[in-house]
């Protein structure tokens, strides 16, 4: 049986998802700091996978050590790889930690096997322009494009107002009520902020 733990890293408080596959291997959805106390948890298993949201610095700042330490297959958007491999589009120069991560899968909307296990890649641009949503079993891992109450911020590198009304027209459509995992603050349920968040109400 799948388990998920969530842990809140670095300074800015970026959700990472520690996803115990229950098969002796484990995967990590936004390692964004705190390498060593993120593995601490992981029990004897095998770190696999590393899967990003999205490339923002405060997503991806332990993917270097982690790699190095595990040698995880680092997945993202193919939308993507320019702000992971560029530390000013990544955010990272100017936080004063340069950081450029290289992925080895770049991937589409679609369904990607980590093994037997499915996983549905949405592709939803942005809050950047390869944000993409996790869909695993009953949860959504929703990065920074879907928060409780509220969404990712637009006036970041690659933040587009237009490309987000879409993905929020989108993700009001849906009708399965999946458990809600964002990058930042409390989980939710994408039914609860389909009838609640205020921008689902202003941007439709």
């Amino acid at each position: 049986m799948m388990k998920i733990k969530a842990l809140s890293v670095g300074f800015i408080g970026a959700n990472c998802y520690i996803i115990d596959f229950d098969d002796n291997n484990i995967a990590l959805i936004d390692p964004g700091d705190e390498g060593e106390r993120i593995s601490r948890e992981f029990d004897g298993k095998k770190l696999k996978w590393i899967l990003l949201t999205h490339g923002h610095a405060d997503h991806i700042m332990a993917v270097n050590m982690l790699k190095e330490k595990f040698n995880p297959k680092i997945i993202v958007s193919i939308n993507e790889k320019e702000i992971i491999e560029n530390p000013e589009l990544n955010l990272s120069k100017q936080f004063g930690i340069p950081c450029s991560v290289k992925a080895d899968l770049y991937v589409q909307e679609g369904i990607i096997k980590l093994d037997s296990h499915k996983v549905r890649v949405l592709e939803t641009p942005g809050h950047t322009p390869g944000s993409v949503i996790y869909i695993i079993e009953n949860y959504m891992f929703t990065g920074d494009t879907l928060f409780k109450d509220s969404i990712g911020r637009m006036d970041l590198p690659g933040g587009d107002k237009a490309l987000m009304k879409k993905t929020l027209r989108r993700l009001s459509e849906i009708e399965v009520d999946y458990t809600v995992l964002p990058g930042h603050g409390p989980s939710t349920s994408l039914k609860r902020e389909q009838k609640n968040n205020p921008y689902f109400i202003s941007f439709l």
